[in-house]
């Protein structure tokens, strides 16, 4: 299995050049230009992939039969979909 940055990671507007995915210092990938929109809705799905990857693993856990508290994982599936489109917690 391939080894990515783990996260959190999180949308950068400060660049003139575009959006930017960053993890502390490093950057992630860049998304020319800038507008608001598909963007930075792109953005925000991208800066969420790796809550979203964990948040899937915990629910093939628990329907797998793994004995999981189903609130923690809610908890944990609500927190990435809300990063990724941008909706308040």
């Amino acid at each position: 299995m391939n080894k990515h940055t783990p996260g959190p990671w999180f949308v950068d507007a400060s660049r003139q050049e575009g959006l930017a995915i960053r993890h502390d210092s490093k950057m992630i990938c860049q998304i020319p230009g800038y507008g608001v929109g598909t963007r930075i809705d792109d953005a925000r799905l991208i800066a969420a992939a790796p809550e979203l990857l964990e948040a899937l693993k915990l629910a093939d856990a628990m329907l797998s039969g793994s004995n999981m508290n189903a609130k923690a994982v809610e908890k944990k599936v609500r927190a990435a979909i809300n990063k990724a489109t941008g909706d308040a917690e």
